[in-house]
Order: structure tokens, then sequence, then C-alpha cells
């Protein structure tokens, strides 16, 4: 995914908590609380979030990714700007990223989300209009 037109991206981050109204069980992991890192990008004119949520299966810890961001936040807008997202040594914060960047572009091309992937708003269990 490339990020043509975008001279200056400033990367933003804070931890969110959000507790379940009922234990979410998958695999081998049940969870009544969830902590993400909420990752904004913002390119001057447009901002667009997204939740990273570290991997565990590949051994992804959100303390890691929360310390990465902190020692390499102008390193990684650059990595951004250059499009070498494969740089990233997280991949939950490779896609998070990604899927802020995909969602600048739509806003910059003032493209709806909702529309240009034919998905009915009614249809969808989260939706926040501020992320698309």
């Amino acid at each position: 995914m490339t990020i043509k037109n975008f001279s200056k991206i400033k990367l933003n981050f804070k931890i969110k908590t959000f507790k379940l109204k009922d234990e979410f069980k998958i695999s081998r992991v049940s969870k009544k609380i969830v902590k993400v890192i909420d990752i904004s990008l913002k390119d001057g004119v447009n901002s667009a979030t997204a939740e990273c949520v570290p991997y565990q299966r590949y051994d992804e810890k959100l303390d890691d990714i929360l310390k990465y961001l902190r020692m390499n936040k102008d390193k990684l807008e650059k990595i951004i700007i250059d499009n070498r997202l494969e740089a990233i040594p997280f991949l939950s914060l490779q896609n998070t990223i990604s899927t802020s960047i995909l969602s600048l572009k739509q806003k910059k091309r003032k493209v709806n989300f909702f529309t240009s992937n034919k998905i009915k708003k009614k249809n969808c269990y989260f939706y926040n209009h501020s992320y698309f």
C-alpha cells in the first residue's frame, strides 16, 4: 500500500480499555477486559484511527508495542511516509497503520468507506462515523 501525496504524517497513540459485558473466549484464551492501542494518523487535513491488538500467537505484548511506539515515534512517521511498513517489527502494528493509511486515502479522495465497500451501516456491529 503506497502513501502517495502524503508529505507529512503525524502519529499519535493511547491505550484504550474495554470492559466486556460477557467473557470473550477464543482458542485457549478468555477475556473480560480488552486493552488496545488506539493509533491515530493525521496528514494535516484528515485523520484516521485504528486499534492495535497484539497478536498473542506471534508473542506480541502490549507493553512491547507501547515501548516501541514511544522510542520510535519520529522514525515511524518516516517509515510510514516512505512506505516501508515491513520495517515495523510488530505485525499487528503494521496492520493497524495500514488500515489507518487506507482510511486517510479514502478521506483524501472523499470516498465513503461503507459506500465503496457496499456495506449497510445497520448491519455493522461497530460503527463510529469519525473513523470513516
